[in-house]
């Protein structure tokens, strides 16, 4: 190292004796470092001409142009100006040079012990002074910034949800950022951004081509340099190995139950294909009160991109983390066993269990948007397969609604009962699910049990129905005591779990006895 002073001497020196720092470069081999000369301009290019692999750094007052015979040496010099004394600049370099040493040490540490985004970050703030955030694929938060506060609502919104909102989302879908991610590559620089005032840097992560970790610094405390985006870029280089380290184990832990469960609902899997020991991996009793719902992310899910269904597939997960889910063709499948707690005798707490699960199912529907069909409950791991075809025709049924009829007080959610008339009606081209219907059907039961027991039970409800719920009518009708009618009906409905309160309960009943009665006199 040779003060600007020295130049004279320099020059008549072809090759002064230079300092070493050992571990400048960490790609050169055990024991040998890179040569990083510091001096004048003049003496640092004779320098660099005699010793190929070195590196100068040029102290000027200020700034000088270079001669372009020097331009090829130029790539391999760094030039500081200040107009500090030479000795003030030096301590100032081996400073820098040792802060940026300590904190990537500490970078490696965290990689090595803790794989953690958040502590990668949290060592790293002091040096980046800005805000970032990271997010995965489903625009999960994964990491910020804990001392640096963002300045812009979105963010904001992503620190206290934990996930990019719907609000958000709908700003990334009018700004058409989503086809931009989908194709971006490598570090950005966002001078106007579309969602903040202040400039920001980003860097997306693709592995096998999918859209993978987004990184966001927002130049809200510091301004953008051309040192702190390569700062910056220190910082992604060690994500990246992060990055790879988690794709890799994100691939090797899928779900176990979804393959299982998707072989079930299209009926690859039966009492004949399937094992036991594959329902108990699947986490699937073979016996238990199941119900199948189809989510449509939109009304065109065929339109959405891959990074938008898996922010809607993320937040079903995290929404019911109980229930086990699929994804098949464009829709989402979510398996909800009740749970012994839920199972009562009493189609009352029966019906207020369901209904406290589809106000659930309501609030995400009406929180990330979205279509739902939800299928009556079964009883068996074999038949969630026509749980599935009627949660998917309860689907198509409330898609099929006319823009009149899209708006409140319809919900965005269809249960199949509902719609179980229609299907009588016109849905019998589903010849699969129409004689799983009526082989399991409550009429079929009700009049099963009542030539067995020599009982008029189904005679009962059907008058009861047709004189439209009048006790006393019903009664006298079928010349029975007002009391008695009304214990049997209250006992036939708890036996039955008959939610004869419903209209559309009514409705098909009494359209599926009317159906079967014509079967069987045609």
């Amino acid at each position: 190292m040779l003060e600007p002073a020295d130049e004279p001497k320099a020059r008549a020196t072809k090759s002064p004796q230079p300092t070493r720092f050992t571990e400048f470069d960490e790609t050169a081999e055990s024991g040998s470092g890179t040569t990083l000369f510091v001096g004048g301009p003049s003496e640092s290019l004779s320098f660099l001409e005699a010793n190929a692999d070195a590196y100068a750094c040029i102290l000027q007052n200020e700034a000088e142009p270079f001669s372009d015979n020097h331009r090829e040496l130029m790539s391999r010099c760094y030039v500081l100006i200040a107009s500090d004394p030479f000795p003030s600049a030096l301590l100032k370099i081996q400073q820098a040079h040792n802060r940026i040493q300590l904190w990537q040490d500490r970078m490696k540490t965290e990689l090595i012990h803790h794989e953690s985004y958040q502590r990668l970050l949290d060592c790293s703030e002091s040096m980046l002074s800005n805000f970032v955030s990271i997010t995965d694929y489903s625009f999960q938060l994964l990491a910020f910034t804990k001392t640096i506060e963002p300045s812009d609502g979105v963010s904001q919104r992503l620190i206290r949800n934990g996930y990019h909102d719907l609000e958000t989302i709908e700003i990334f879908r009018r700004n058409n950022l989503f086809k931009t991610w989908e194709k971006e590559n490598g570090l950005k620089i966002h001078e106007n951004p579309l969602t903040t005032d202040t400039e920001s840097a980003s860097y997306i992560f693709r592995l096998n081509g999918a859209y993978f970790i987004h990184i966001v610094m927002r130049f809200n405390k510091r301004p953008r340099t051309k040192g702190l985006v390569d700062t910056f870029k220190v910082f992604v280089n060690h994500v990246e190995i992060l990055v790879r380290k988690d794709w890799i184990k994100r691939k090797k832990q899928g779900p176990a139950f979804a393959k299982t469960l998707t072989g079930l609902c299209t009926g690859k899997l039966d009492k004949q294909t399937v094992i036991e020991e594959e329902l108990v991996l699947a986490g699937i009793p073979k016996e238990a009160r199941f119900s199948v719902l189809a989510f449509s992310p939109s009304a065109f899910p065929e339109e959405l991109l891959p990074s938008e269904r898996h922010y809607y597939q993320t937040q079903l997960a995290m929404e019911f983390p109980r229930d086990k889910m699929a994804s098949i063709g464009n829709k989402f499948i979510l398996l909800h066993e009740h749970t012994q707690e839920d199972r009562q005798n009493d189609p009352v707490d029966d019906q207020r269990e369901e209904t406290l699960f589809l106000s659930c199912v309501a609030a995400f529907l009406n929180a990330h948007g979205g279509l739902c069909g939800l299928s009556d409950p079964v009883e068996s791991a074999f038949e969630i397969r026509f749980a599935y075809l009627q949660a998917l025709y309860a689907l198509s049924h409330r898609s099929a609604l006319p823009p009149s009829l899209e708006k409140k007080p319809f919900p965005p959610i269809t249960v199949f009962r509902e719609c179980l008339y229609d299907f009588l009606l016109v849905g019998r081209s589903n010849k699969e699910l129409y004689s799983y219907l009526q082989a399991h059907s409550l009429i079929e039961r009700i009049e099963r049990d009542d030539s067995v027991n020599n009982t008029n039970n189904m005679d009962v409800l059907i008058t009861y129905l047709y004189c439209e719920r009048k006790v006393s009518i019903a009664a006298r009708t079928l010349f029975m005591h007002r009391n008695s009618f009304l214990y049997r009906i209250e006992s036939l409905q708890k036996k039955y779990r008959l939610d004869f309160d419903s209209f559309l309960f009514r409705q098909a009943f009494l359209a599926e006895y009317s159906i079967r009665k014509q079967n069987r006199t045609s």
